[in-house]
């Protein structure tokens, strides 16, 4: 099953805080110049080019035994095994999980979120988790 995913909790925030940084800097840009001039458009253009690429590249791969994390930017993907995966807690849309010492929070496509959660309750019940 494929879906995506966001990176959640601080770690989150301050990416889309830099991000936003862009639109801000060209609307100070747009307003300081009264005019739309070239700055404004560039930096607009450079806004929503990161922000599509960020939502097409996060993507994660959920197979029977293992979650496999696409980052935005670069070619190496994140494998980690289900049985691995320490201390799960879902929320809404949430899972925060340890893997080898290391915290994970990320915001899951509802579909993914959902079947995740049956995996690990499937799990428990089989006592692997």
């Amino acid at each position: 099953m494929r879906g995506y995913y966001q990176i959640s909790g601080l770690a989150g925030k301050v990416l889309w805080a830099w991000l936003l940084m862009l639109p801000t800097l060209a609307i100070t840009m747009w307003l300081e110049a009264t005019k739309f001039n070239e700055v404004t458009a560039i930096l607009l253009v450079i806004f929503f080019a990161l922000v599509m690429v960020i939502f097409a590249r996060q993507r994660v791969d959920l197979t029977e035994d293992s979650l496999r994390f696409h980052p935005a930017f670069g070619v190496h993907t994140e494998q980690m095994p289900l049985d691995q995966l320490q201390y799960v807690q879902f929320t809404k849309r949430t899972v925060l999980f340890v893997y080898r010492g290391e915290n994970y929070a990320y915001w899951l496509s509802p579909s993914i979120h959902a079947q995740l959660q049956n995996d690990f309750e499937n799990m428990k019940q089989k006592g692997t988790a």
